[in-house]
């Protein structure tokens, strides 16, 4: 990625080994089918990195940051997680939080903008807690 994508894929590694316990999930898709989906680009280089395969979930569906959030919340709440990590590059941290709090406004339809709004509820009572992390805060602890 023109970006340097790599740095959350190390950072989310790292993290993942100072808390084994953890599931990672992995977004997004390329406009063309025919290319690897970033999610699964990104699994391999976690598996490389020391993930084991049945930690991660790929969500292939988004291809736009906010859907990748949304769905990884969806995601969250289907498997009642309690706790994420959000991690993106440092630039993106604002324009993440900004989706995270207006969520509901980013659904696709009536039901999608019920089960949003439940957890935007969640997010209010603390019942789930979001931390958007950059990977700049994580890999200066990387040997």
């Amino acid at each position: 990625m023109v970006t340097g994508g790599k740095d959350r894929d190390i950072a989310g590694a790292e993290l993942y080994h100072a808390f084994p316990e953890s599931t990672m999930v992995t977004t997004s898709r390329n406009m063309d089918p025919s290319i690897p989906t970033y999610a699964s680009i990104q699994k391999g280089e976690l598996i490389r990195l020391g993930v084991p395969e049945e930690k991660i979930f790929e969500e292939s569906e988004s291809y736009r940051t906010v859907d990748g959030l949304k769905n990884t919340l969806l995601m969250a709440q289907d498997k009642a997680w309690g706790k994420l990590v959000y991690i993106t590059s440092s630039y993106h941290v604002p324009r993440v939080q900004a989706f995270l709090e207006r969520i509901v406004d980013f659904s696709s339809d009536e039901e999608e903008k019920t089960k949003l709004a439940q957890i935007q509820e969640a997010l209010t009572q603390g019942k789930i807690q979001v931390r958007i992390v950059s990977s700049d805060e994580i890999l200066p602890f990387r040997s």
